[in-house]
């Protein structure tokens, strides 16, 4: 008799939980996917359809998963755009790039398109259209704490907070968390837990169930494919015929990245006269609206509420911060018998990483292929640095 995996509903009847590890789901399908993928020995109680991949060994229970995952397999892009250049793996982003790219073309999708009610904004995918109304101030931070003022967008970032702020509060989390072994460290997030693990391991992911992708022109290794894309464009830009994710290019300079994010803020350096957000209380502009919330928390504390945004409180004094870089920076400063991290070539001790990379950099150049991490090369100098604010400040010596 073939053994089926059980279904242990919670105590509130809303999640499903699964018998061979302590996580939980919504739906039944949702747990039908983890069994597949994280206890395959159990698959035989799987009792839905299962599509399997005949080129490699993916499985899922998810049709339109399957079908994504089969357009890998696809070497040619045989879904061209008639009005422009573009070509596409497969008709579905063909779809998404004429609601975007080509707004008067739109009649031409037969898809379903969604359309903000509050821009003009419109995609052929949902997810995308719930990820956008998240932008929109009254759509934001739909899930407020219970133990403290922080809002955030999503459940998971509440549950996340509800760990490392209110570790008395843990029983209300019906998500999976990740412990760490080695450390008190906790989190419902899988992508941090994994980032947190690398900090016991520099040495790179060695456990299986870390992915790792190395880069075969050089010795760098990279924990998502993405970045990977990125260094070969800036690294080894002779190579980059070998994925096919889009390119942007400065059409100032020559810099190129696969990360829209990153090409934004570089395009920013060029356009002092951009979109620049002015704080209501002084006359100050910014660039960003993070940039604006830090600015309101360090310099208006008294309208701290607008602030949508989480905030980093130091326990040992009363700074206050929107940017968890600066706040992991500020409360190092505190415990200066912290971890310390050696140079291999000289007798230096760094507090972090990415000290110790920025020094490899400038003190030891020669050995700046070693540097795992993005370097910022100035255009008019021979300066390089690992610290993007450090770059913009030394930008500015140039504009004066």
């Amino acid at each position: 008799m073939k053994r089926r995996h059980l279904v242990v509903p919670s105590e509130n009847q809303k999640f499903v939980t699964c018998v061979h590890c302590d996580a939980k789901f919504k739906h039944k399908k949702l747990l039908d996917g983890h069994v597949l993928k994280k206890h395959p020995n159990f698959v035989d109680g799987i009792t839905r359809k299962i599509y399997e991949c005949t080129k490699c060994s993916y499985k899922t229970v998810f049709k339109d998963k399957f079908f994504i995952h089969r357009q890998t397999h696809i070497d040619c892009k045989d879904n061209p755009c008639i009005h422009c250049t573009a070509t596409f793996r497969s008709k579905r982003l063909l779809d998404k790039h004429r609601a975007k790219k080509h707004p008067n073309l739109i009649q031409s999708v037969a898809r379903k398109i969604f359309e903000c009610e509050h821009c003009t904004y419109k995609t052929t995918l949902r997810i995308n259209i719930l990820r956008h109304l998240s932008t929109h101030g009254e759509q934001r931070s739909r899930h407020p704490c219970n133990h403290c003022n922080a809002k955030f967008n999503k459940m998971q970032s509440l549950d996340d907070h509800i760990l490392r702020e209110h570790p008395n509060f843990t029983e209300t989390v019906n998500r999976k968390i990740y412990e760490c072994p080695e450390c008190t460290f906790r989190t419902v997030q899988k992508n941090s837990f994994s980032r947190h693990m690398s900090i016991h391991n520099p040495s790179g992911p060695s456990n299986s169930r870390y992915k790792d992708f190395p880069c075969s022109h050089c010795k760098a290794t990279f924990t998502k494919k993405r970045s990977l894309d990125d260094h070969l464009v800036r690294k080894h830009p002779n190579f980059t015929k070998t994925f096919h994710r889009k390119i942007y290019e400065c059409p100032e300079c020559r810099f190129r990245t696969v990360l829209k994010n990153s090409f934004s803020q570089h395009t920013s350096i060029h356009s002092r006269s951009g979109p620049s957000i002015e704080c209501d209380h002084c006359t100050t502009t910014f660039s960003s609206k993070q940039s604006l919330d830090n600015h309101i928390v360090r310099k208006h504390p008294k309208f701290i509420q607008t602030v949508n945004r989480k905030i980093y409180e130091c326990p040992e004094c009363r700074f206050k911060t929107v940017l968890k870089i600066n706040f992991s920076q500020h409360t190092s400063i505190h415990n200066p018998s912290g971890p310390n991290i050696k140079c291999d070539h000289c007798t230096t001790t760094f507090s972090s990483k990415q000290s110790l990379d920025d020094h490899i950099v400038t003190k030891h150049p020669h050995l700046v292929h070693l540097v795992a991490r993005k370097i910022f090369e100035c255009q008019k100098c021979t300066y390089k640095t690992v610290k993007k604010g450090t770059l913009r400040r030394h930008l500015s010596k140039h504009n004066k």
